[in-house]
């Protein structure tokens, strides 16, 4: 990195140009983004008309990264202002979007979402789009319109990124309108799976079926748990709800060994 600093930095130099680009990526990799910034400022002058809408993009985001939203909100929207047609306006768009997810302005962050979830999008960014906009509702406190976002993934995009993390979202709505049966399909569907939201879904299983009353197939799930997962974070809960089933099941022997 030394190395690219002193070029960025040479303004004499003929490589300043892609020292500036190259050390830009290196402090992004590095998740140093306030010196990211620096660069970008301080070698813009360096930089072809075609080099720049990239930095800008990337300037925009690190200032997201830095906790800069309302900077970082300004900064995309000038860069879509002023490259309409460029190959990351989209992606523009949809980090909006999450800036405005973190200052908790879900109906903002939906009218980014809904810029980049039309047919016309990269079908990755659309998916990634439509399941925001699902969060989006549900931390807005509408049910109904975050599980037709979910679906919706998982309809549009069956074998998508974010189709588990959908349905695990579906399970955890069925869940809170107590739809035990439904809950506990979308939960065992992940189960059985190797995503990296099986353990959690597993343990979420023994949990509906604690809740909807089914105490022995919840031990039975808890423990499934502890034997495919045995170092698993979830490990001490499972222990506790099984012995917390043997007790309400009467069972104080087997609360106790438990």
């Amino acid at each position: 990195m030394p190395l690219f600093e002193k070029q960025a930095a040479n303004k004499s130099s003929i490589v300043r140009a892609e020292s500036v680009k190259n050390l830009v990526d290196l402090l992004m990799n590095m998740h140093q983004y306030e010196k990211a910034i620096a660069a970008i400022d301080n070698g813009l002058g360096a930089l072809s008309e075609a080099d720049k809408p990239d930095l800008a993009f990337i300037k925009a985001l690190a200032l997201s990264r830095t906790g800069e939203f309302e900077k970082s909100l300004v900064a995309f929207a000038d860069f879509v202002k002023k490259y309409p047609k460029h190959a990351k306006t989209d992606e523009a768009l949809y980090q909006s979007g999450l800036v405005n997810v973190a200052l908790s302005r879900f109906k903002e962050a939906i009218e980014f979402f809904e810029k980049v979830s039309s047919e016309k999008t990269d079908p990755d960014l659309r998916e990634k789009a439509i399941y925001r906009i699902g969060e989006c509702w549900f931390n807005l406190g509408n049910i109904k319109l975050a599980g037709d976002f979910f679906n919706k993934v998982i309809k549009v995009f069956p074998k998508g990124k974010a189709r588990f993390d959908a349905l695990y979202q579906l399970g955890e709505l069925a869940y809170m309108q107590e739809s035990h049966a439904d809950a506990l399909t979308a939960f065992e569907a992940i189960a059985a799976t190797k995503n990296e939201l099986a353990p959690q879904a597993t343990f979420r299983a023994g949990e509906v079926l604690m809740k909807a009353g089914r105490l022995n197939d919840a031990i039975v799930r808890f423990q499934d748990y502890l034997s495919k997962y045995p170092d698993g974070k979830l490990k001490e809960d499972a222990i506790f709800k099984i012995g917390l089933s043997w007790l309400e099941l009467k069972d104080q022997a087997q609360a106790l060994a438990a």
